[in-house]
């Protein structure tokens, strides 16, 4: 029966439920194919044994109805499967995005080092807009005293005057 043309329409065939030109010509073909006579028969008792078969009552609608629930939630199963393995995935991600994030957000601790920890060069201080390093035993207030004072103001006011007397 491998390749064969008629068997698709086999199963009508047996139910009978072809018209009567096809069954004809279906019956003809059956006569000569021993492969699709064997599948002929084989439907055939199939059908007998479930037409035999005892039944203690006929199905009732709940019963029906719970069936046709299960068939539903079954052929929903690789659907539902697939849903269930996709929402893993995306959380898994999630997690790991959120982690890396977290880990680049916090502030790197300094390492420790045993040694002393090396003054930075001059250039780096005046650069970051401090002053020079203070000079070692130098007592310094912040501020400066009268007469250097005086002597910033006197010079701002000669400086002026000696410009008026060049022009």
């Amino acid at each position: 029966m491998v390749d064969c043309p008629y068997e698709p329409r086999l199963d009508a065939y047996v139910d009978g439920e072809l018209a009567q030109d096809a069954a004809r010509e279906i019956g003809g073909h059956v006569s000569g194919c021993q492969d699709c006579a064997r599948y002929v028969a084989g439907l055939r008792e199939m059908s007998r044994l479930l037409v035999e078969a005892p039944r203690e009552r006929d199905i009732t609608p709940s019963e029906l109805a719970r069936l046709h629930r299960a068939v539903d939630r079954a052929q929903d199963q690789p659907l539902l499967r697939l849903a269930m393995t996709m929402s893993a995935v995306a959380a898994s991600i999630l997690i790991i995005s959120l982690t890396w994030l977290s880990v680049l957000a916090s502030p790197r601790q300094p390492t420790v080092s045993s040694g002393p920890i090396p003054e930075e060069p001059t250039w780096e201080r005046l650069a970051a807009g401090e002053g020079p390093a203070p000079i070692p035993g130098d007592r310094q207030t912040g501020t400066a005293d009268a007469d250097t004072i005086r002597w910033m103001l006197d010079g701002t006011h000669q400086s002026g005057t000696r410009h008026e007397h060049e022009e």
